[in-house]
């Protein structure tokens, strides 16, 4: 979240002390830092922009204002995203997997159920048009990498996959207010990355099959090259 390593890791640790004692990780601690990896590592210039001039805002601050919301929401009614967690990664077992333990059985086996809220929220903000184009963009980029992220802990990977779905589902149903070709191009390729990293998980062999347009490179390299700012020693978590 900040370039400066004592701050960020002061950062980390005051989230996981806030987070830990919350219902939302009390499945699984272990399970805080994967979602504190998947965050924003830099702040972007407030007048950065794409190369189509579309205005970038800053990562930091999207993303983190929107899980914010998410903690609040799922913190108000955790048991009904716990049953929604259950049902999303229950639904369909397969018989051939009848031996495998349930969340109820096995919770750390199982994401907390913020990520039903995160995807939750995601849909609603983008359907209500409460985010621009960027913020979704910054948004798609952290569920990515928490996807691979949590993969790692996920009992099948057919889970992770899920959450794939889930998420293109999303931006299906909304993809118009994804904003200019460029930003839209951008967000399929996170997408497009989400799917290659799974199917690396499957088959470490199996080579990538996907590629950014050039434009859309050129988008990437330009936001990874944008000047940086440092974040100031303030949380909007509010649990």
């Amino acid at each position: 979240m900040t370039s400066h390593p004592d701050i960020r890791l002061a950062t980390s640790e005051l989230l996981t002390h806030v987070l830990i004692s919350s219902i939302l990780f009390s499945h699984d601690t272990e399970e805080i830092p994967l979602w504190l990896h998947a965050l924003p590592q830099t702040r972007r210039s407030p007048v950065a922009v794409a190369p189509d001039d579309t205005p970038l805002t800053d990562e930091v601050v999207s993303v983190l204002s929107f899980l914010d919301d998410s903690i609040q929401r799922c913190s108000k009614t955790p048991y009904r995203y716990l049953e929604e967690n259950a049902k999303f990664f229950e639904e369909n077992q397969s018989p051939l997997n009848q031996t495998i333990s349930s969340l109820q059985d096995d919770p750390k086996s199982f994401p907390s159920p913020l990520l039903m809220t995160v995807l939750e929220q995601l849909r609603a903000k983008m359907a209500g048009k409460l985010l621009s184009s960027s913020d979704i963009l910054s948004i798609v980029t952290f569920v990515r990498k928490l996807t691979v992220s949590l993969a790692t802990k996920l009992r099948e990977i057919r889970h992770a996959w899920k959450v794939h779905e889930k998420l293109d589902e999303i931006l299906s149903m909304n993809g118009e207010v994804v904003g200019s070709d460029l930003m839209k191009e951008s967000v399929k390729h996170e997408m497009a990355l989400l799917a290659d990293s799974l199917r690396f998980i499957e088959n470490p062999f199996r080579e990538s099959v996907s590629s950014p347009q050039p434009v859309v490179q050129e988008f990437l390299n330009q936001v990874e090259g944008l000047p940086t700012r440092e974040l100031s020693f303030h949380f909007i978590f509010k649990i």
